[in-house]
């Protein structure tokens, strides 16, 4: 069998299954910045094109693309993990060691400048984004069905 026999919903599911789940390792746990995450669109969209055999010469959209493979935009599956992760974290006990290194301070003099971007930054404007309030991950039947299912939806149309 020949790679041009393989149907663009395989590739998909091939593709999100090996290579992004491989991108996106540890992601649920990044501080992300807008660089960071453009940095993945723009890898996503070029290995996206790559697999298809598309160019950009052809004019053919990238949402288009990712429609036929079935795929979200990859900004949208790492928002997902993370808040997914988040919710654990929340229902952790306040001894367990994960929930303690979630709010750790880090002792010591701050360089000039603004302060790096932290993981909870990056929750709370992913909560924003999808319109979630703070208690939302304590409520686990709700929040499974949220952050597993119906976030990705309101985070892909916002509007």
């Amino acid at each position: 069998m020949l790679a041009k026999d393989i149907s663009l919903a395989m590739r998909g599911k091939v593709y999100d299954a090996c290579v992004r789940s491989c991108m996106l390792y540890g992601g649920e746990t990044w501080p992300m910045k807008k660089e960071d995450e453009l940095r993945l669109e723009r890898n996503d969209r070029r290995m996206i094109r790559w697999m298809v055999g598309v160019k950009l010469s052809d004019r053919v959209s990238s949402e288009e693309l990712r429609r036929k493979l079935n795929l979200e935009e990859i900004g949208v599956v790492l928002r997902r993990r993370r808040l997914r992760w988040f919710g654990h974290v929340e229902r952790k006990d306040e001894k367990d060691w994960v929930k303690m290194c979630s709010h750790l301070e880090v002792d010591g003099k701050r360089p000039k400048g603004r302060p790096r971007k932290t993981w909870l930054e990056t929750i709370q404007s992913d909560m924003r984004v999808v319109g979630l309030k703070a208690q939302d991950p304590l409520d686990r039947v709700n929040g499974e069905r949220v952050y597993g299912g119906e976030a990705h939806q309101v985070a892909a149309n916002p509007g």
